[in-house]
């Protein structure tokens, strides 16, 4: 019992929390600001370029090309792994069967750093 007479004065404190609460207003000269926006013919070229990008068409085509160009890169990339993955593998073969004598000739350096 002491649960709900918990849970209902939590209630009743949230409701009177929106007594006070008022309608959202805009800002002096907004309506203004807007209809000039609106009535003004010409557009800058951000305002051109951007509803250009805007539209539908455009903006599926672009992210169509994107996600093509990202496959493209991707297959290719792997194409050149697995040959580069033949050549090492034909290449530590070589190298396993093959005797070379490796010498090194250290020369002592009497100039100091």
């Amino acid at each position: 019992m002491k649960k709900k007479l918990d849970l209902e004065a939590r209630v009743n404190a949230t409701l009177n929390s929106l007594d006070d609460v008022q309608r959202a207003t805009p800002g002096p000269f907004f309506f203004t600001r807007v209809q000039a926006r609106l009535t003004r013919e010409d557009k800058n070229s951000w305002e051109q370029i951007s509803s250009f990008i805007g539209r539908p068409q455009i903006a599926f085509a672009g992210l169509c090309l994107v996600v093509i160009l990202n496959l493209w890169t991707i297959l290719r990339q792997n194409n050149s792994n697995s040959t580069a993955r033949i050549d090492q593998s034909e290449q530590s073969s070589t190298e396993d069967y093959s005797v070379a004598a490796n010498s090194f000739i250290y020369e002592e350096n009497s100039e100091l750093p």
